[in-house]
């Protein structure tokens, strides 16, 4: 089975998260495609409601989940400068679900339950959409599977009434693709491990990022707008960066906890220390990342690379390089590329949800990204490339996905400045060698995956374990100064 295209790992995507907001709205948008194909005749007095299981009922209020949900029923489509999905929720909530002259019953909260009862399950970002009759019978139940990085498996159909198995074909049409590229035409389609692309780009004297180019032309895409895309996807990474650096206030939820960006940032360039523990450089990265990162949690417009939760990592590792070394946006466009490749590689034969294997697959992908598209711009060969995603993908083997109180903050924010940070490191070990090393990054893709498998489920994006339950037990409760009402720690 071939590599995915590029676009399953970079995707516009309104915050917190890719797979349980994302993949939420992609559903509900389907689904609504799915109401459509059916007779007003068949829809009248019908009740839609929506069923959130597994990590999508244990963290989904905190990652707008069900919001997401309702919103892709209502038509939410995201693009710039478009509301909130939670403005967008109370406006059309107040109004019903129509299809042509008819209303189907449907409403915010009331239609949707989070189902939290044990039940085996495919993946634990699972979504059922139910469809009633006005007779109270089952039409229709279809279920979808957030995967990863808000890509969808689905529409799966569960329960097909008589009444609606004509339409069957048309419902699992299937518009919501795994991989958003058609099949590989020739030698492409063959590829599936990061090995194999070593060896041929050896043998042909290619770089990484002109061979992930061949792979998407190979799908049907045209050189041209690939790398028109890719150069607006840096756009509103950069975006993102600067949004993050002039944020203020605090980010929803209920830890009331406060952006800090931009003060981090103001502290630096004001020099508010006269002594240095890591290089500006460094510091630059893990700001910049903590800023992209309040961006998402803020739930404005970021770029997954890999999810919306490690959406910072690729961009500020990238933005630092360019500025110290004056890349221009083809570069970068080519680092992107090269990084794309290593985390479609990841996504066919590992993971990059953090309800499935923790966030090893979130945050130590990213890493990984980073650093093979930081070591390409700074001119490593392949070997090194890989080598500098190997090392920062190996030392996040085990990494937990435990936010607290289900909201993608803490400890999400500063892991994203953490990945940052390793990727500047293992691209700086790779390049000191000349590339020879004992540990292939298909290798700890596959060992990442056995210890997702292997992870305790609380562990695994379900607020149920780690630093989830130390919140609860020690509160943050910041220290004040006397006499100037500030905190500090």
């Amino acid at each position: 089975m071939a590599i995915p295209s590029l676009f399953t790992v970079f995707k516009r995507a309104m915050g917190p998260s890719s797979s349980h907001t994302l993949g939420a709205l992609r559903s509900g948008l389907d689904f609504r495609r799915i109401l459509s194909l059916f007779p007003g005749k068949l829809l009248e007095g019908a009740q839609v409601d929506i069923e959130l299981l597994g990590s999508f009922a244990l963290t989904g209020a905190g990652h707008l989940t069900d919001v997401a949900a309702a919103c892709g029923l209502f038509g939410y489509e995201m693009a710039p400068g478009q509301a909130t999905m939670q403005a967008f929720l109370e406006e059309h909530q107040k109004h019903p679900l129509l299809f042509g002259d008819v209303k189907i019953g449907f409403s915010y909260p009331g239609s949707l339950r989070f189902n939290t009862v044990e039940e085996e399950l495919e993946h634990p970002n699972t979504i059922r959409f139910h469809l009633t009759s006005s007779r109270q019978e089952s039409l229709a139940t279809v279920r979808y599977i957030s995967y990863g990085g808000g890509n969808l498996r689905g529409p799966l159909l569960d329960i097909c009434a008589p009444e609606v198995e004509e339409y069957r074909a048309m419902i699992e049409k299937k518009e919501i693709k795994e991989e958003p590229s058609r099949e590989k035409k020739g030698a492409f389609g063959a590829f599936s491990h990061m090995d194999e692309i070593l060896e041929y780009c050896n043998r042909e004297k290619m770089r990484l990022h002109e061979f992930a180019l061949l792979n998407e032309e190979a799908g049907g895409a045209s050189r041209m707008s690939l790398y028109s895309e890719i150069a607006g996807l840096w756009s509103i990474m950069e975006k993102s960066i600067e949004k993050g650096l002039t944020g203020r206030g605090q980010l929803p939820g209920r830890l009331a906890l406060q952006r800090r960006a931009a003060s981090l940032y103001e502290n630096l360039i004001r020099g508010i220390r006269n002594w240095r523990v890591m290089s500006e450089e460094i510091t630059l990265a893990a700001i910049y990342a903590i800023g992209v990162g309040e961006e998402n949690a803020s739930g404005s417009l970021v770029v997954t690379a890999p999810t919306c939760g490690s959406a910072g990592v690729v961009p500020a590792v990238f933005k630092v390089i360019q500025e110290k070394y004056h890349k221009k946006k083809g570069d970068i466009v080519n680092a992107l590329l090269t990084a794309g490749l290593f985390g479609a590689v990841a996504l066919k034969n590992a993971s990059v949800s953090g309800a499935y294997v923790g966030c090893q697959g979130e945050i130590g992908v990213a890493s990984s990204m980073a650093a093979a598209g930081a070591a390409a711009l700074l001119g490593g060969n392949i070997y090194q490339i890989e080598y500098a995603a190997e090392v920062a993908l190996e030392h996040h083997l085990g990494l937990t996905c435990d936010p607290i109180d289900g909201l993608v903050q803490i400890p999400c924010i500063e892991r994203n400045a953490a990945g940052a940070v390793a990727a500047l490191n293992a691209v700086n070990l790779a390049l000191l060698t000349d590339g020879t090393h004992s540990v292939s990054y298909d290798s700890v893709l596959d060992v990442m995956i056995r210890t997702g498998r292997d992870m305790n489920p609380k562990y695994k994006e379900t607020s149920q374990g780690g630093l989830a339950t130390a919140f609860i037990s020690c509160p943050n409760i910041p220290y004040k100064k006397k006499g100037d009402g500030g905190t500090a720690g």
